[in-house]
């Protein structure tokens, strides 16, 4: 039953045995209406209500009347004895003026009855124009929460505006008193009585004089009209202005109201209320709400009698059950007429034991950071948890301490109340421990115990290595994949797109999504990292959650095994299916979640949604979450509880495959109430819940536009937030956020058109209409070691947004040819290394004019400006040298590499002109050029051209590197080089037209890492007019040395093995190992070419056979005559139970012995199974006399016997029958076969004649076919004797016995027997065998 909060008068009651002792405390005298009860201090305005004058209303202290605005006003009846009150239809509204001026402290109180569906703020007492914020002060009520909003003097002007909303306390249609006080910089709510809400820190600056009006029920709009849309709707009353601030006490004395009703007994299992006036109220009259220690528990109400002689009304409800070891409080409230009462009794404490943790440990989650605790990572509480009473686990408590020194005095670490714990920078040097108090299912707590301390003090970390794969990655996707979006025009773009939520469900919806196609564009585009958005602000996810399906269950919303319709199902788990997909490409997933609870989660939506998708009844967000809806308020510790524990469910469910964490929302009120360490749920909590599952993830928070968005908001943010809506403005250069070693910046955009809707977040279309802009920003931040994240839509089906993906694919394939702002080299790594006295460096995508350069050592190398976009390198010593290159445009952004003059020399090196070289037709020669401009002449002075194309020169050599020697020019093009049955590689040897031609002995081309030998290359003419050939450098790495001796060592301890006949008993698998591993060893000591690689191979093979000796051949001679006498069981004489165990064993036996490889444990846990099997089986009753009793009386016509006597006869015939049926009945239960026999024998006999023309023939004599049998199963009849028991009465009619019974007693010969009685000599010996093994071992 729903509770309708109303704090008045209250009966507090104590029980020693679950009773009553005491009703109802005397309530205080009644509020008379026009008069104030609160004597001291005088409100300025004080309106009852209790009249409406020609459509004016009086103000109670001075006398004077306002009129009532709008349509015509109507009274209606008030709460208790109030009287009436004036209803407000969303025209009506009071205009008092500009009379009310607090100075500094105010009171704004009334009693208040909204209408339901309410959507937005509803103004009580409003100076404000929306949107303005200067001179505000209101009073409002919004989807059961308060709103409050002043502005005080700033500088003159009433301009410092203050705002916030409470939690959601307050219900529609139901009558509440609400009061805002300010004292200063504190400023409290209260409803019904009770203190909401305490700030204490706001602007303690006076009011300056104002000129805008205060309005009852209405506001204004940005232009001082009146503004509709903040139109009270409802019934308000005893509405009141002070300027000065009640305390409580005098607000709970405005709050009160006489009950009709008094509560006179309470006890558990009954409830007795007495009425005044004449009314005779029914059952659904009373609210009635249970709490038990204060929490609301479900009640049934099993009975209710109004006894009108004395006003009582007497209710009856399940007793409830107390499991935990102390006393609990039962508060019953009970709501009659609009006015709440309670009363309140002991439920005396059950018989359940104390929990206990036991096993005590912390260990460290993140060994990848060192064996040492090291900060970013984590420590976990570990326990074993203990219940005498064998109840699950359930609320256990987390505190951790921390100390100077193993041993030391140790502090509690406030608000660090999870299992695990987050290791902070102010924790290096220190120590941490964990007390925990465990705690079941029914709320027993046991004793508090500590953990041992952690076995070293915690370590600094440099930097933050859990985000080196984020900046590795640089640029990925984000997806608003909301329930709420999918309908909105902004989002769809066909109406396949759409969710029909009459045709399908959510997990229906969500199912249609393709994510091996989705993964394959994200690949595509070059994305390396994906943020999904698991739900927002409608309490729907795209994710299973078992601790969400706990909650809706225990709210009501849905039954034990139903599905959460505001959840999918695991089958359709999105972000476990996208997970999956992308992690074939190496791109990792994200997660994104508000960081506070769904403010909009409804049950029912049905009916037309707001603009952002949402519904209005908000049934979610109040009853599971505790949550203000509509709005985002100061989540309660409940709602901070619950979000966490379904945070820790996702980490722990999806584990490594989720790799980080966007929390939202961090702007809101409630951020503040996050970063109170006070409190047991705070942004540790969470944070902890995010890393549950995998302690290398990265979390961030979110605190909105603001400069927060690129700095470290909490100790617990990885990687800055970085939302920005117009792709620029980067934060400091650099990794790192600024002021931050280890906070990495990141920057996270939308690319959908933001004229749509929410600044493209989520829609479809695109906002930048030049992709360069998009390229721009991407670079900019990649340049700047920034991450970069671009929001982009994608539907249902798993397909991104067509133009935004064409904008993708146009970044990723400039950032594949490099653009302005990045220079690639032309080697993998960023050493080069400079082959003799020449090297090259290669960039592209931006113009030698905007490009500088310097090197660290001018006397190690030198830089010259090459041809096109390089630079050539002049070896000038040995050593090492740092190129750095500048963006000339943008001095910021550079790019650093190291080259190394190694001092290679080559083998040889061959002029144009040596023999060495074989010339196609078409080459010519030439000696003699002058010196370029730096004084290089062709190499001896000689150069090879020619003109043809295709024309080709070839050398063959012995080496292992070699280097192609000429230059570039603006009337040379390229160069086909071809090594060996290689695929050919094309360099370019031209010049622009303009550019500088360096003509002479230059590295063209080098490779270094052939194989030892000959090798041939081919050089070809491609384009261009001249192609310039000037000779070679040729390479010979020394051949490494590679010892033998071990491997030498282990082939031949591996041949004696084998000679000795080691291998003989190995298993099948062990001496086929042998065979290989010598061969291998023959041929490699054999190579003399064997690379040290091939050497140590082969040696471990060796090495792994010599190790491998142990595992011999099994004796499987038990086991083969096990599974040879169970070959001969047949299961059709044994009941269905244990058959399973008995055919899975035999079908195992049978695999191991047929298994070469099986070793002696296998054998014997094959047998130990089988035996154990053959022992359980139980062979089926002997039912043989009962087959033939039920022959025998099948024929008897009852028709001849009484009914009494029949009716006792069909009895034991049906239960014999029964009996006969059970295919269950083993031989242990044949007591049950007997007991069928004789009664139905005795039934048989007991039939006794009617007394009719038949006579009273004896069933057992001559009754076609009956006989009377006897306990050994032999007959008398007329026509004589049956030894074999039939009792045939007409020796004409055949032997009923005659077929074989189904089930028959075991005969000699019978294989059942036999088998049987084998098994039994097995299993007794089964003992012995396995204490002769276990003595073995």
């Amino acid at each position: 039953m729903k509770n309708r909060k109303k704090v008045t008068a209250k009966g507090i009651a104590a029980a020693a045995a679950c009773a009553m002792l005491a009703t109802s405390v005397p309530f205080p005298a009644s509020v008379q209406a026009a008069e104030d009860p609160a004597s001291d201090p005088q409100p300025l305005f004080y309106f009852d209500m209790e009249s409406l004058d020609d459509g004016q209303v009086i103000n109670q202290v001075d006398g004077t009347a306002y009129e009532l605005g709008g349509n015509a006003g109507q009274l209606t009846e008030s709460a208790g004895d109030n009287g009436q009150a004036l209803k407000f239809d969303g025209t009506n509204y009071i205009d008092l003026g500009t009379e009310f001026q607090p100075t500094n402290a105010y009171t704004m109180a009334g009693w208040v009855r909204q209408d339901s569906g309410a959507t937005d703020g509803q103004a009580i007492f409003a100076r404000a124009w929306s949107g303005n914020v200067s001179d505000q002060l209101a009073m409002m009520v919004k989807n059961g929460s308060v709103y409050h909003a002043f502005s005080v003097s700033n500088g003159g002007s009433n301009s410092n505006f203050q705002e916030f909303s409470t939690s959601s306390v307050m219900e529609t249609e139901e009558w509440e008193h609400v009061a805002v006080t300010r004292d200063g910089q504190n400023v409290t709510v209260y409803v019904n009585g009770e203190n909401i809400y305490s700030g204490t820190n706001f602007p303690s600056a006076d009011f300056a004089s104002s000129d805008k009006h205060m309005y009852i029920g209405m506001d204004c709009d940005g232009n001082g009209s009146l503004y509709s849309r903040h139109a009270f709707k409802g019934a308000l009353d005893e509405l009141r202005l002070y300027d000065t601030a009640l305390t409580q006490e005098q607000i709970q004395e405005l709050a009160y109201v006489e009950p009709a009703f008094e509560i006179v007994e309470a006890s558990n299992g009954s409830l007795i209320v007495t009425v005044a006036g004449d009314e005779t109220p029914g059952q659904e009259d009373f609210d009635l709400t249970f709490e038990l220690d204060g929490e609301e528990t479900d009640v049934t109400i099993t009975g209710y009698q109004f006894e009108a002689s004395e006003k009582k009304a007497v209710f009856t409800f399940e007793p409830l059950e107390n499991l935990q070891n102390v006393d609990k409080t039962v508060t019953v409230k009970v709501a009659y007429q609009g006015v709440e009462s309670e009363i309140s009794f002991v439920l005396p404490a059950g018989e359940n034991e104390s929990p206990a943790a036991t096993d005590l440990s912390v260990t460290n989650m993140s060994e990848k950071l060192g064996t040492e605790p090291h900060v970013k990572g984590m420590l976990k509480a570990e326990y074993t948890f203990e219940d005498p009473d064998n109840d699950a686990e359930g609320d256990t408590k987390y505190q951790w301490y921390i100390a100077d020194t193993a041993d030391g005095e140790y502090t509690k670490l406030s608000g660090i109340c999870t299992q695990t714990v987050i290791l902070l920078d102010d924790y290096v040097g220190k120590y941490l421990k964990c007390e925990i108090t465990p705690a079941d299912v029914n709320g027993n707590k046991g004793e508090s115990v500590m953990t041992p301390a952690t076995s070293a003090p915690v370590q600094a970390t440099e930097g933050n290595p859990l985000t080196d794969w984020f900046h590795e990655a640089g640029f990925g996707l984000s997806h608003h994949f909301l329930s709420n979006y999918f309908n909105l025009s902004h989002v769809y773009t066909s109406p396949e797109e759409m969710w029909d939520r009459d045709a399908m469900t959510w997990d229906q919806f969500v199912g249609q999504f393709d994510a091996e196609a989705y993964a394959e564009q994200v690949n595509a585009i070059g994305a390396r990292y994906v943020i999904i958005t698991l739900g927002q602000n409608s309490g729907s996810y795209c994710a299973p959650n078992d601790v969400y399906d706990k909650y809706m269950r225990e709210a009501g919303f849905i039954g034990e095994g139903e599905q959460n319709p505001k959840t999918v199902s695991y089958e359709n788990d999105l972000p476990m299916k996208m997970a999956d997909a992308l992690e074939k490409y190496g791109i990792k997933v994200m997660l994104y979640l508000p960081s506070n609870p769904p403010h909009s989660a409804c049950w029912d939506e049905s009916g037309t949604p707001n603009g952002y998708g949402y519904y209005s009844d908000y049934l979610v967000t109040k009853e599971v979450f505790d949550y203000t809806p509509g709005t985002d308020g100061v989540p309660s510790q409940k709602a901070r509880k619950v979000l966490s524990e379904m945070v820790e469910w996702w980490s722990l469910h999806y584990g490594d495959k989720i790799a980080g964490w966007w929390f939202d929302g961090f702007y809101h009120s409630g951020a503040g109430s996050q970063l109170d360490m006070s409190l047991e749920y705070n942004v540790s909590t969470l944070a902890n819940a995010a890393k549950a599952g995998n302690p290398y993830s990265i979390v961030t928070f979110n605190k909105g536009m603001g400069a927060e968005r690129y700095q470290k908001v909490t100790e617990y943010t990885d990687y800055t937030a970085g939302e920005c809506t117009g792709l620029d403005g980067y934060p400091i250069d650099g990794r790192w956020a600024e002021g931050t070693t280890d906070c990495q910046n990141f920057m996270f955009g939308p690319l959908g058109n933001r004229n749509n809707w929410s600044n493209g977040w989520g829609c479809s279309g695109i906002n930048h209409q030049d992709v360069n802009e998009v390229i721009s920003f991407v670079d900019g931040a990649l340049a700047r070691e920034h991450v970069i994240g671009l929001d982009v839509k994608v539907n249902v089906f798993g397909q991104i947004d067509p133009d935004q993906y064409e904008q993708l694919e146009a970044v990723h394939e400039f950032r594949e040819d490099q653009d302005g702002t990045e220079i690639t080299l032309n080697k993998d790594s960023l050493t080069l290394e400079c082959a003799g006295d020449r090297g090259i460096i290669k960039f592209s995508g931006i113009r030698m004019s905007d490009l500088d350069v310097e090197i660290s050592d001018a006397s190690v190398a030198e830089l010259r400006e090459g041809t096109g976009s390089t630079y050539d390198i002049v070896a000038l010593k040995e050593g090492k040298a740092t190129v750095t290159f500048f963006n000339a445009q943008n001095p910021d952004v550079k790019v650093s590499c190291e080259i190394t003059v190694n001092g290679r020399e080559p083998k040889e090196v061959y002029d144009d002109t040596a023999d060495i070289f074989q010339y196609s037709e078409g080459w010519g020669s030439q000696s003699g050029r002058p010196a370029d401009d730096a004084g290089f002449h062709e190499y001896k002075d000689t150069v090879h051209y020619t003109k043809n194309n295709g024309a080709s020169v070839t050398v063959t050599f012995n080496g292992t590197g070699f280097d192609l020697i000429g230059g570039y020019n603006t009337d040379q093009g390229r160069i086909s080089i071809q090594v060996d049955e290689e695929e050919p590689v094309t360099i370019d040897t031209s010049v622009p037209n303009g550019g500088e031609k360096k003509a002479f002995a230059l590295n063209l081309y080098g490779r270094y890492d052939l194989a030892a030998g000959e090798h041939t290359v081919t050089f070809t003419k491609l384009d261009g007019q001249y192609m310039i050939f000037d000779g070679m450098r040729i390479y010979e790495e020394e051949k490494e040395t590679v010892s033998k001796t071990t491997l030498e060592y282990f082939l031949d301890k591996a041949k004696e093995h084998v000679e000795n006949g080691d291998v003989d008993s190995c298993v099948e698998s062990v001496q086929k190992l042998f065979e290989e591993a010598i061969a291998e060893g023959e041929a490699v000591m054999a190579d003399e070419d064997a690379t040290r690689d091939e050497v140590m191979d082969a040696t471990f093979k060796l090495v792994k056979a010599i190790h491998a000796l142990d595992l011999k051949t099994a004796d499987k001679t038990d086991l083969e005559m096990a599974v040879e006498l169970a070959g001969m069981i047949d299961l059709s004489k044994y009941v269905e139970a244990g058959q399973k165990e008995f055919t899975d064993a035999l079908a195992a036996a049978r695999e191991v012995l047929a298994d070469g490889d099986a070793l002696q444990g296998d054998v014997d846990a094959a047998w130990d199974a089988l035996v154990t099997a053959m022992e359980h089986l139980r062979m089926k009753a002997d039912k043989a006399a009962l087959e033939d009793l039920l022959d025998e009386v099948s024929g008897i016509d009852l028709s001849r016997y009484t009914e009494e006597s029949a009716a006792v006869f069909r009895t034991a015939l049906a239960s014999a029958q029964a009996v006969f049926a059970d295919e269950t009945l083993s031989e242990d239960d044949q007591q049950k076969v007997d007991d069928a026999v004789t009664a139905l024998k005795e039934a048989r006999d007991g039939l006794a004649a009617a007394d009719d023309s038949q006579g009273g023939q004896d069933p057992g004599k001559g009754d076609q076919g009956g006989n009377a049998g006897n306990d050994n199963n032999n007959g008398t009849s007329e026509n004589g004797g049956n030894t074999s028991g039939t009792g045939n009465a007409d020796q004409n009619n055949e032997n009923p016995n005659s077929g074989n019974s189904v089930y028959k007693a075991a005969k000699t010969g019978d294989p059942a027997a036999v088998a049987g009685l084998m098994m039994l000599v097995i299993v007794s010996g089964a003992a012995v065998l396995a204490v002769s093994r276990r003595k073995v071992k």
